[in-house]
């Protein structure tokens, strides 16, 4: 439901009229980009502040912050692959329509 009322708004904004499947893969793309570049900050810092404060890190970030961040960066995982899932499943429905 949600994937429509957005799908809507994308096509009113859009300069060029688009079908409904062509509006989900446009949010599909943004979405997995979101998620991705959300995994790679955090990824992608993390250890730099790691290096930064040297041992001091273990004490200044508490270990429950640790566990959140790893937990945090596992479900991101899997909502990337919910959406690849979802995005498969979307193609071959287009395929579908096709014939």
């Amino acid at each position: 439901m949600l994937g429509m009322y957005l799908t809507t708004a994308v096509n009113f904004l859009a300069n060029t009229p688009k079908t409904m499947t062509e509006g989900m893969t446009s949010i599909w793309t943004g979405l997995i980009s979101v998620l991705w570049k959300v995994k790679e900050g955090i990824t992608n810092i993390l250890p730099e502040i790691m290096v930064f404060l040297g041992d001091t890190w273990i004490i200044l970030i508490p270990p429950r912050l640790m566990i959140v961040l790893f937990y945090l960066i596992k479900v991101i995982c899997i909502l990337m692959e919910l959406v690849l899932t979802m995005r498969k499943k979307l193609i071959v429905v287009k395929y579908r329509e096709l014939f």
